[in-house]
């Protein structure tokens, strides 16, 4: 089980929401996802993390688990080592052959699951929860179905969990921002009254 640093390009240090490559329409995606994994982190305070994952989504959580002033050391696992090297530059992270990823699973703290595997309609996310460590915090970007059997199987253990549905409405926010100006008040909002309304309406859509 071999993990090593990749070097770190000076244009790839700043964030993703900052780089010209990105499409203004992805801006709030990307905002949304790194706000709301920074928001994790700072309540799990986590020294080592697993993403898995290389797209999008896993740059956005890398960006976020990079800020100071806390510190964490970061391993992303994806099934293509190319982009799991491009993706892990952006915090100079390193790399975990996708096959490792189950054994690896008792070095750390926090473990996000960024592909869209676990996802209604796509293949499972085969993940053996069987070394993960006690009191490791385990977060899932997909919210369809917004209890993935990952967060189950880790809920099933005693294991704190996060699932998608944050980060979506955290995505949301840039948004609000922009049209209305103020301040969308997530830290308050986003666990509480939000998060009943969305639950409320699909459980209405789902009776119908």
């Amino acid at each position: 089980m071999g993990m090593h640093p990749v070097p770190v390009p000076r244009s790839s240090r700043r964030p993703p929401c900052g780089s010209a490559s990105i499409a203004s329409s992805t801006r709030s995606s990307v905002s949304g996802r790194g706000s709301s994994v920074a928001a994790l982190r700072a309540k799990a305070s986590p020294k080592k993390a697993l993403v898995l994952g290389a797209g999008g989504a896993a740059r956005a959580v890398l960006w976020a688990l990079n800020q100071k002033p806390l510190t964490c050391e970061i391993t992303v696992a994806n099934r293509t080592k190319d982009r799991a090297e491009q993706c892990a530059a952006i915090a100079n992270a390193q790399i975990l052959d996708w096959n490792d990823k189950s054994d690896a699973l008792c070095a750390f703290d926090l473990v996000v699951n960024t592909t869209s595997l676990g996802m209604s309609g796509q293949p499972p996310l085969a993940l053996d929860l069987a070394n993960l460590k006690p009191g490791a915090l385990v977060a899932d970007i997909v919210y369809s179905p917004l209890e993935t059997e990952l967060l189950k199987a880790a809920k099933s253990r005693g294991n704190p969990t996060a699932d998608g549905l944050s980060m979506l409405m955290h995505q949301a926010a840039p948004g609000f921002l922009e049209w209305f100006g103020g301040d969308a008040n997530l830290d308050a909002r986003v666990d509480d009254e939000l998060r009943s309304a969305l639950l409320h309406e699909r459980e209405r859509r789902a009776r119908q």
